[in-house]
């Protein structure tokens, strides 16, 4: 087993000794949804992406580490979204978590997708240079509206990570997906993602930050 592998199933283990989204927040409230798909709420105190933040941030030091950034949402794939413990994840037991604890995402989901042709397997990362599709400018624009409690637009960020198109996430692939999202968040390429590194983790960390009197 790989240094990296290794360094994941340690912190997978200790995450699983204080049960899933320990932070999270009774529904209500300001909103996150993680990159991999887990949503938080914050509190009084604190914002939501920071909730996440937090939450993955295992040891303390500020950033989160591609070991951390991995082994944060695997603990809750595992416990949480496989609802059937058969060691995958389907649409339905994605949607099911995202019905009870982030009704907010019904808003911004896209209408069930037509069968596909023939193609490349997905990446389950976007493409920031893939043009999007002409819409009606009266309908809401789904990846926009992912701007107000995510950091990609990605409105499958669970069934995204399905890159052999079988309608099931292994854990297998929704690791590599998380290696390939954390990549992109890690812009300087240090092994490392703090809020700082990213406006936009920055622009929701003022918009989840709780009024003060």
């Amino acid at each position: 087993m790989r240094a990296g592998a290794v360094a994941v199933a340690v912190i997978v283990a200790g995450m699983a000794l204080i049960g899933p989204a320990q932070a999270q927040q009774a529904v209500g409230g300001p909103f996150f949804l993680s990159p991999m798909g887990e949503p938080f709420r914050g509190d009084h105190v604190t914002p939501p992406i920071r909730t996440w933040f937090n939450a993955a941030d295992q040891d303390g030091d500020g950033r989160i580490s591609r070991a951390e950034f991995v082994a944060q949402p695997l603990n809750f794939f595992l416990t949480t979204f496989d609802a059937n413990r058969d060691g995958t994840v389907t649409s339905l037991e994605s949607s099911a978590i995202w019905r009870e604890q982030a009704p907010e995402l019904a808003a911004a989901r896209p209408p069930p997708a037509r069968a596909r042709s023939p193609r490349q397997p997905s990446s389950g990362t976007p493409d920031p240079r893939a043009p999007r599709a002409s819409r009606n400018s009266v309908e809401p624009d789904p990846p926009a509206m992912m701007a107000h409690f995510a950091l990609f637009d990605i409105v499958e960020p669970v069934m995204s990570c399905d890159t052999d198109l079988s309608r099931r996430v292994t854990q297998a692939e929704y690791e590599a997906c998380a290696l390939r999202r954390f990549a992109l968040l890690d812009t300087d390429a240090d092994g490392y993602f703090a809020l700082e590194d990213s406006p936009r983790a920055m622009a929701l960390l003022e918009i989840g930050t709780p009024a003060r009197d």
